[in-house]
Parts: C-alpha cells; sequence; structure tokens
C-alpha cells in the first residue's frame, strides 16, 4: 500500500473478482473504493508525493504496461505504448508473481521507476511522468525488481 500525498488514504491492489484491481481507501471513512473497473489485472500501485497521480501496472490489452490515474480514477494514460512484455496469468509469470513488480515515483514527480518481465528477465525501466523518454535501465539474465525511489 502506498499512502497519498494528503496522508488520508492508502491505495493497494486486492485480488478480488478473479482479477486485481486498484483501491483506494479512505482511513476516516475506512470505506474502500475500486478504482480501476476494465476487464484486465491492474497491480504495483504507488503514489506521487507531489501529484494528485496514482502510477501502475496493467495487462489491459494482453501484455504489462505503465499506466498513471488520478486518486479519484479519472484520467487513465498508457504511459508505455509498446514494451512488448510477457502476458499476464493468474498465476503469475514465468518465475515471479505480481508481487514482485514495483512501480515508484521520483521524489519531484516528473519520473516513474518500475519492473517488468521482459525478454525472458525481470528488468528496470524508468519514464518521464508524461509517457516520454522511455529507458530500459538493466538488461541482464538476473531478476532486477522492487525498484524504489528514495524520498
Amino acid at each position: 500500500p502506498h499512502w497519498t500525498s494528503d496522508g488520508k488514504s492508502i491505495v493497494f491492489t486486492s485480488g478480488r473478482e478473479n482479477d486485481y484491481s486498484i483501491y483506494i481507501k479512505s482511513i476516516a471513512r475506512g470505506e474502500a473504493k475500486k478504482l480501476t473497473t476494465e476487464s484486465s489485472n491492474d497491480f504495483a500501485p504507488s503514489t506521487s508525493k507531489n501529484t494528485n497521480k496514482i502510477a501502475y501496472l496493467s495487462d489491459a490489452g494482453g501484455e504489462i504496461n505503465l499506466y498513471t490515474m488520478h486518486t479519484d480514477g479519472s484520467n487513465k494514460r498508457k504511459l508505455t505504448a509498446a514494451l512488448d512484455s510477457v502476458k499476464f496469468t493468474i498465476n503469475g509469470y514465468e518465475d515471479s508473481g505480481c508481487w514482485a513488480m514495483k512501480t515508484s515515483w521520483s521524489p519531484d514527480g516528473k519520473q516513474i521507476v518500475f519492473n517488468i518481465p521482459y525478454k525472458g528477465n525481470m528488468e528496470l525501466f524508468i519514464v518521464n511522468s508524461d509517457g516520454s523518454d522511455l529507458k530500459q535501465i538493466t538488461n541482464n539474465g538476473d531478476t532486477d525488481m522492487s525498484p524504489f525511489w528514495m524520498h
């Protein structure tokens, strides 16, 4: 789970209704609201501390890509259009499950680092928060996972 920038809610993934979806839960009210309703698996959310946005991974369209949305679930935007990652299966990805994938915002909210299964390995990528300048950070035979940007 990740705290929203105002510290009043948490954002998390839950595997309800035979898919993974992103939820936000108000700590004061205790209610959870489903933010992603597509027929896809959405997971690995992180929140920007500078904006009201969530970064997450989704297999909408059959392959894993990075998306952003506002904390109210509006303005969903696909940031990585052509990663050619592996397809999702409910039992996980090859040797790793979706628990091994993570997104993390830079402290200034201008970039997002994430990892996905790519060409047979778990690799790290970085992209600007507007979807420009996608770069692969790792390219090796090892499993590179759980990137985290220190704040």
